[in-house]
């Protein structure tokens, strides 16, 4: 990252005290005015949070994510300086940042992929991020489905963090996860049940995407 024009990612966890909880809850629905707000950016996404463990349809009414594509690196390293993460920051409680580059993806998100591989893994930790638009007609099949692989996920070793995400409960889902390595995470991915609801129910999804990120730092 040794120039301006970059390809890397961040995603903000913000926990906000019971007082703030209604504001935040209400920013929800002006998310898609932010990609504007930033400068640098070709994808900005403030969404909501499972209260459970991976994908969850009850929400985490204390929890919020804001997901950024940065295409400038000023932007990216100043973004704790910007009046809407400010704003954020200041209602909340704490917040803590992952910063990251994309190793592999394919899938999109409404309607585009936002992420393109730039980074190669050579090992260790990894981030996953993996989102479906769920059909309105195969919703309770797959609400029985997210029982079976999230006890799955808790079981599998090697799962460091995972949280929840999306914009529109039960029809958009989403899953932000960090691993210890690949090899932890496929095993997971390619070796449970998870795997196999994919293969056999692809009629479920109207859209989804998945994605490899590397973990960086800032320089």
């Amino acid at each position: 990252m040794d120039t301006q024009k970059i390809n890397l990612a961040s995603i903000t966890f913000f926990k906000f005290p019971p007082k703030n909880r209604f504001w935040i809850f209400k920013q929800i629905g002006r998310s898609k005015r932010l990609e504007s707000k930033f400068d640098g950016t070709n994808f900005v996404r403030l969404m909501g949070t499972g209260a459970g463990f991976g994908f969850e349809i009850l929400p985490d009414f204390s929890s919020y994510a804001l997901l950024i594509h940065w295409t400038d690196l000023d932007a990216a390293e100043n973004v704790e300086q910007h009046p809407t993460f400010r704003e954020l920051a200041d209602m909340s409680e704490s917040h803590e940042t992952h910063w990251m580059q994309c190793a592999r993806v394919h899938g999109s998100w409404n309607g585009v992929n936002p992420f393109f591989p730039s980074a190669e893994y050579k090992g260790g930790p990894i981030i996953t991020i993996t989102r479906a638009r769920i059909s309105w007609k195969y919703m309770l099949s797959f609400l029985k489905a997210v029982k079976v692989t999230v006890k799955a996920l808790q079981n599998t070793p090697g799962l460091i963090y995972t949280k929840g995400i999306g914009q529109t409960p039960l029809v958009e889902q989403a899953t932000f996860s960090i691993w210890e390595n690949a090899e932890c995470m496929e095993n997971y991915a390619y070796r449970t049940r998870h795997q196999e609801y994919l293969e056999v129910n692809q009629q479920w999804f109207q859209e989804e995407l998945f994605g490899r990120f590397v973990p960086v730092e800032l320089p």
